[in-house]
């Protein structure tokens, strides 16, 4: 069963951060008193949640990703394994770029997006600005220029409950072989908890 090979995922990655796996110095963190972004209707954002799942016996993990409109109806979602990723919170990383690159693949750059995950330090990421100059400069100014696209984007921290059809997705992309991507029609793993 895919849940019992599932290690270490978004919320357990925060706790390593704040037991002192990462520290500031390890990631440019914007001050996020800088900007306020602006009020906006939710009503007119696609929601795109992601999430990754780690298991660290194997050093494998997954990523899924959920795009649904602001009624919540299903748009597309797309599952993956991740190999050999260092730890969870390259996983969360690898997560959300792929959710941006689903989106890129499928809307154009007008089309507002809000994406929602539950990795602190990922979207902290997200929301910065600038070279980042860490260790994970590399997917971090990735994903930056990637969102430069989305100039109305939204990144928004969900908690882990609400963030639960993105964390099955993630939990499938580890026993997935490959890439799968959905459009219009959901897996029906995810149908029963979709539309709660």
């Amino acid at each position: 069963m895919v849940s019992d090979v599932v290690g270490q995922t978004g919320s357990e990655v925060r706790g390593e951060v704040l037991d002192g796996g990462i520290n500031n110095g390890d990631i440019d963190i914007p001050d996020l008193n800088e900007e306020v972004e602006p009020e906006v209707s939710r009503e007119e954002f696609l929601e795109c949640n992601f999430d990754g799942a780690w298991n660290q016996r194997e050093q494998w993990g997954g990523y899924g990703v959920v795009i649904r409109d602001h009624w919540g109806n299903f748009l597309a979602a797309t599952v993956g394994p991740i190999v050999r990723p260092t730890d969870a919170l390259d996983v969360e990383f690898i997560a959300a770029r792929q959710s941006v690159l689903l989106v890129k693949d499928v809307y154009m750059a007008n089309v507002k997006i809000q994406f929602e995950g539950d990795a602190s330090l990922v979207l902290i990421a997200m929301k910065g600005k600038g070279d980042d100059s860490s260790a994970l400069s590399p997917i971090i100014n990735d994903l930056r220029c990637l969102l430069q696209e989305w100039p109305n984007s939204m990144i928004s921290h969900v908690q882990r409950e609400g963030n639960s059809v993105a964390h099955q997705l993630a939990r499938l992309g580890i026993a997935s072989a490959q890439k799968v991507v959905w459009f219009k029609e959901p897996p029906d793993l995810i149908q029963d908890v979709l539309f709660e």
